[in-house]
């Protein structure tokens, strides 16, 4: 077998050469190189003791207290901690795995960077992360993804939530507990049952609490809701409660190609079994409601005005409207209303924006507007 040693490094093997004119040591089979900050386990190392660089083929395993390191190309720089890892690279953590065909990571630091196929999976806090670039301050820090970057939130009945954005950033403490998630520039957004577009967005993992900047839009069913921002509550994965704050609007489009439409300063949205039951409407009220027979024939559209609503949906949209305070209302046949009454201001349906697949959040333009 062969056996080297310097002031901090102990290395072992099978089989061992040393070239003395290069002075490099080349060792085969179960290599082991032990340091005081970490043991490194391979298949074939090749050491140069004048650059204190250890170069590795084949499957090769770094372990020390905070992190492994499982590669099966690289090498490493053991004075400096600095190395670069190819070929399956995996850098696992307490709480994080992360990915990559190829890895730059300076120990001192605990900083990585990735390169293609980057995958970060948190399993505590049930999120992926990938893109084709990212960086990753493992001690107290963060990390983010560019380039294709993808985030699934995963829920416990599966249905998980996609979020896509030009730069995808995890935030997390001294213990790599992850704490804040956001999404910045051009970010979208597509579960099953919900479905949005903003500019930026923030996800607090400690009280799990989702919020949107930007003139955000958020669809659900057939319904539309947008305002200057908004703010998700979720439990167990699925939004419980939604906040929209400032121009608050939501239209949900009817089967006779109506559009029913509520507006106010502020409106909170409730769901139950992921659809919405119930809008709340704070200040400034406004509403255009469609009156329909059980047979679904038009009996005409209801235009009111209230200091606050309560609005009530049923599986196929709103079913009704409950005005608390100050009240003006007035149902009129349709031939007798302008088309300009129709629509409340601010009226907007953005379908063409709606991503219909998880797939379709990486295209940001519309293909085509509604006519």
């Amino acid at each position: 077998g062969g056996v080297t040693a310097d002031k901090e490094n102990t290395l072992t093997s099978d089989i061992g050469n040393y070239y003395s004119k290069k002075k490099v040591f080349h060792f085969k089979r179960n290599v082991v190189l032990i340091n005081p900050d970490y043991t490194m386990y391979s298949d074939t190392l090749m050491y140069n003791s004048n650059l204190e660089i250890a170069y590795f083929i084949g499957p090769t395993t770094i372990v020390s207290e905070t992190n492994s390191i499982y590669c099966e190309n690289g090498w490493y720089n053991t004075n400096t901690d600095i190395s670069r890892f190819q070929k399956h690279t995996l850098l696992k953590g307490k709480t994080q795995k992360l990915y990559a065909d190829s890895l730059y990571y300076d120990r001192n630091k605990g900083f990585g960077q990735a390169l293609k196929n980057v995958v970060l999976i948190d399993s505590v806090k049930n999120i992926i992360i990938k893109g084709r670039y990212a960086e990753y301050w493992e001690n107290g820090g963060t990390s983010f993804f560019t380039d294709s970057a993808l985030a699934i939130m995963i829920s416990e009945d599966k249905d998980s939530l996609y979020i896509h954005a030009d730069t995808l950033r995890l935030d997390f403490d001294t213990n790599q507990n992850a704490e804040y998630f956001y999404a910045y520039n051009k970010t979208k957004f597509f579960k099953k049952d919900i479905q949005g577009k903003c500019d930026s967005l923030v996800y607090s993992l400690i009280d799990s609490v989702l919020y949107f900047y930007n003139r955000p839009l958020v669809w659900g069913d057939n319904s539309q809701m947008s305002g200057k921002k908004i703010r998700a509550i979720v439990k167990n994965g699925k939004i419980t409660r939604l906040y929209v704050d400032t121009n608050a609007f939501v239209l949900q489009h009817d089967t006779l190609d109506y559009y029913n439409q509520v507006s106010g300063r502020d409106i909170i949205a409730y769901f139950k079994n992921e659809n919405i039951d119930y809008v709340k409407v704070l200040s400034n009220a406004q509403s255009v409601y469609f009156v329909k027979e059980e047979d679904n024939s038009l009996v005409g559209v209801n235009l009111a005005s209230s200091s606050d609503m309560r609005v009530l949906f049923n599986g196929k949209g709103i079913s009704n409207i409950i005005y608390l305070s100050k009240p003006k209302a007035s149902l009129n046949p349709i031939k007798k209303v302008s088309k300009r009454a129709l629509y409340l201001r601010g009226f907007k349906p953005y379908d063409y924006w709606r991503p219909k697949n998880k797939y379709e959040i990486f295209d940001w333009e519309p293909k085509k507007e509604n006519k």
